[in-house]
C-alpha cells in the first residue's frame, strides 16, 4: 500500500498559494483540477464559496478553458455544484448526502473484505496493525482534519489490496466526501475514547477468522461513524437558530 504521508498529501495537499502552483507534465486542466481539489479539501475553500473562472484565471495564470474543464472533473465528483445563471460554488454536503454515502459504502466495504478474505497474509496484518497505530496516534494528538486523513488510509487497505481501479477510484470519491462533511463539521473532532475504541474493535475483527462478524463489525463501525457525523449537524443547526 501507499505510504501514510502519500495518503495524507494526495487526500489533503501540501499547501496553498501560487508559488505552491507549478504546472508539470500533467495537462492543466489536470493541475488546476488537483490544485482546487486540495484547496477544498484541506477547507481553504469553504462550502458554499464561490469559484469564479475570471478570478481564478488570474490567481494561477492560466487561461479560462483549463479552469472550466477542471470544474467539471470536479463537478463529477461531487466536490463543486455548478448551476445555471448562479454559477459555481464549493458543495454543501447535506445530511440526506452523508447517509447516501454511509449507505454505499457499507456495501462496498464489505464487498472489498470478501474478496480480500483469503488474501490476508501476515503483510497484510503487519500493514493493517500499523495503519492502525498512525491512526491511534493522530486521535492521541487530536489533530484534527489529520484524524480523517489517518482513518481514511487505514480503511483504503482492502480497497488497494482488490487491486480493482474502479472499486478504488469509487471508494476516494466516498472518502473526499466524508472528508469534505468531516470539515464542514469541525464539532465532530471532539472525539471520545470510545473512538479509538471503536477502531481497536474493526482492527480485530479484520485480522480474524469470521468474515459474519467482520460484517457484522462494519455495519456497527459505520453505525457509529454516522451517529457522529448527525450530531454534528444538528449541533450546526441548533447554533444557527
Amino acid at each position: 500500500g501507499i505510504s501514510a504521508r502519500a495518503y495524507a498529501s494526495c487526500n489533503s495537499g501540501t499547501g496553498r498559494g501560487v508559488n505552491q502552483f507549478v504546472l508539470k507534465t500533467e495537462t492543466r486542466r489536470q493541475q488546476v483540477a488537483q490544485f482546487l481539489r486540495e484547496e477544498i479539501l484541506v477547507g481553504h475553500r469553504k462550502a458554499g464559496s464561490p469559484l469564479r473562472e475570471v478570478e481564478l484565471s488570474k490567481e494561477l495564470g492560466v487561461s479560462r478553458g483549463p479552469i472550466r474543464e477542471a470544474i467539471r472533473e470536479l463537478e463529477k465528483e461531487g466536490l463543486v455544484e455548478v448551476r445555471p445563471y448562479a454559477g459555481t460554488t464549493v458543495a454543501r454536503i447535506s445530511l440526506e448526502d452523508l447517509v447516501e454515502v454511509y449507505q454505499i459504502r457499507s456495501a462496498l466495504e464489505k464487498k472489498a473484505f470478501e474478496l480480500v478474505w483469503p488474501k490476508r497474509d501476515e503483510a497484510f496484518r503487519a500493514e493493517f496493525t500499523r495503519r492502525h497505530e498512525f491512526l491511534l496516534e493522530a486521535i492521541a494528538e487530536a489533530r484534527g482534519p489529520a484524524i480523517v486523513d489517518a482513518e481514511q488510509y487505514f480503511h483504503s487497505l482492502p480497497y488497494e489490496l482488490f487491486r480493482n481501479g474502479l472499486v478504488l477510484n469509487f471508494w476516494k470519491q466516498l472518502a473526499q466526501r466524508m472528508r469534505l462533511c468531516f470539515l464542514l463539521h469541525s464539532e465532530v473532532f471532539a472525539l471520545s475514547e470510545s473512538y479509538s475504541e471503536a477502531h481497536v474493535g474493526f482492527l480485530e475483527a479484520a485480522l480474524g477468522d469470521d468474515l459474519s462478524a467482520m460484517n457484522a463489525e462494519i455495519d456497527t463501525h459505520l453505525s457509529k461513524g454516522e451517529g457522529l457525523l448527525r450530531a454534528a449537524f444538528n449541533a450546526s443547526e441548533s447554533s444557527e437558530t
